[in-house]
Protein backbone atom coordinates (compact mmCIF):
# COMPACT_ATOMS: atom_id res chain seq x y z
CA UNK A 1 0.00 0.00 0.00
CA UNK A 2 1.27 3.44 -0.92
CA UNK A 3 1.42 5.90 1.95
CA UNK A 4 2.47 9.54 1.34
CA UNK A 5 4.59 9.74 4.49
CA UNK A 6 6.60 6.71 3.35
CA UNK A 7 7.21 8.37 -0.02
CA UNK A 8 8.50 11.52 1.68
CA UNK A 9 10.73 9.47 3.96
CA UNK A 10 12.08 7.46 1.01
CA UNK A 11 12.85 10.63 -0.95
CA UNK A 12 14.65 12.16 2.03
CA UNK A 13 16.64 8.96 2.60
CA UNK A 14 17.56 8.85 -1.10
CA UNK A 15 18.98 12.37 -1.15
CA UNK A 16 20.89 11.88 2.10
CA UNK A 17 22.41 8.57 0.97
CA UNK A 18 23.38 10.02 -2.43
CA UNK A 19 24.77 13.16 -0.84
CA UNK A 20 22.74 15.32 -3.24
CA UNK A 21 21.05 18.45 -1.94
CA UNK A 22 22.14 17.68 1.60
CA UNK A 23 22.38 20.43 4.19
CA UNK A 24 25.56 21.28 6.06
CA UNK A 25 24.48 19.52 9.27
CA UNK A 26 24.17 16.27 7.29
CA UNK A 27 27.55 16.62 5.60
CA UNK A 28 26.57 18.56 2.49
CA UNK A 29 26.57 22.15 1.38
CA UNK A 30 23.00 22.72 0.15
CA UNK A 31 20.64 25.24 1.66
CA UNK A 32 17.64 23.86 3.50
CA UNK A 33 15.39 25.34 0.80
CA UNK A 34 17.35 23.45 -1.88
CA UNK A 35 17.04 20.15 -0.02
CA UNK A 36 13.34 20.73 0.62
CA UNK A 37 12.72 21.57 -3.05
CA UNK A 38 14.53 18.43 -4.22
CA UNK A 39 12.53 16.23 -1.85
CA UNK A 40 9.27 17.90 -2.91
CA UNK A 41 10.03 17.31 -6.60
CA UNK A 42 10.82 13.65 -5.94
CA UNK A 43 7.59 13.30 -3.96
CA UNK A 44 5.61 15.02 -6.73
CA UNK A 45 6.98 12.57 -9.30
CA UNK A 46 6.06 9.66 -7.05
CA UNK A 47 2.54 11.06 -6.60
CA UNK A 48 2.09 11.33 -10.37
CA UNK A 49 3.20 7.72 -10.85
CA UNK A 50 0.84 6.56 -8.11
CA UNK A 51 -2.14 8.47 -9.51
CA UNK A 52 -1.43 7.13 -12.99
CA UNK A 53 -1.25 3.60 -11.60
CA UNK A 54 -4.59 3.99 -9.80
CA UNK A 55 -6.24 5.59 -12.84
CA UNK A 56 -5.02 2.90 -15.23
CA UNK A 57 -6.01 0.05 -12.94
CA UNK A 58 -9.47 1.51 -12.46
CA UNK A 59 -10.25 0.94 -16.14
CA UNK A 60 -8.42 -2.36 -16.65
CA UNK A 61 -10.03 -4.31 -13.83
Amino acid sequence: MWIPSKAIFAATKKFISEGKYVTYDLGGNAKLSEMTEAIAKCFEAEMKRFISYIFLNQFTN
